[in-house]
């Protein structure tokens, strides 16, 4: 699933997906940032919303600035 982030603003400036069922996840979840967009700290990004069943197995995250790192636990 390849989704892109070029700023805050939900389903505007990034990708989201809102769903009434389920959302299956599996594979490879790869974000790409967008229109020169560089994350800052605290910046939060609700791409799911709906109920999650499974995981990715992995991740291609762009890399950040030095003393970021992404978290995935939510």
């Amino acid at each position: 699933l390849d989704m892109e982030l070029g700023g805050l603003l939900r389903g505007g400036q990034y990708d989201a997906i809102d769903a009434t069922g389920f959302i299956a996840l599996d594979g490879t979840l790869q974000l790409t940032l967008i229109n020169s967009f560089t994350p800052a700290a605290g910046n939060q990004f609700d791409l799911f919303n709906g109920t999650t069943v499974g995981t990715f197995t992995s991740y291609n995250f762009p890399a950040l600035p030095p003393g970021l790192m992404w978290d995935t636990s939510l």
